[in-house]
């Protein structure tokens, strides 16, 4: 059986779920925690409005189904979706079922930053990697070698 793809009305994915799940139907709706700044973490779709169904035949019901304003077609019949991407993105959940997506670094190894906060506010440093905590691991010039420190990545700016 083929994975397709729904499209549920707006901000409609968890009625479109339970709707598809009281039909009977197999979905798979990847979710993700999203922090935003100065407020609690929310946890919404990977892909709003997007879900994925494993259908028979009987792709046509689905138009009906109450969240689901439409399917992504093509030539009269639903896209399919190839397993493997199905697969792909399971492989990123984490143990409470939400998507864990890699944040890139901010910064590259070797490049200038400049401590912008704390004790060593002012200071270029040349940026080492990370440390655990969301700290980073920066060389600093002090007293005429380069010592190594751990500062945390919000205290630090591109120079």
């Amino acid at each position: 059986m083929p994975w397709i793809v729904g499209v549920s009305k707006p901000n409609q994915e968890a009625v479109a779920a339970a709707n598809l799940a009281r039909q009977g139907y197999q979905y798979y709706y990847p979710r993700i925690r999203q922090a935003k700044p100065g407020k609690k973490p929310i946890i919404e779709p990977l892909f709003k409005r997007y879900m994925f169904i494993l259908i028979d035949l009987q792709w046509y019901v689905l138009k009906n189904t109450k969240g689901i304003s439409s399917l992504l077609m093509g030539e009269g019949v639903p896209r399919v979706v190839s397993p493997q991407v199905i697969l792909d993105i399971r492989r990123r959940e984490g143990p409470d079922g939400l998507i864990m997506l890699e944040q890139p670094p901010k910064f590259r190894r070797g490049q200038r930053v400049k401590v912008e906060h704390g004790p060593l506010a002012g200071h270029l440093a040349l940026y080492d990697g990370m440390a655990a905590h969301e700290r980073c691991k920066v060389l600093l010039n002090m007293l005429g070698a380069l010592a190594k420190v751990e500062l945390e990545e919000a205290l630090l700016a591109a120079a």
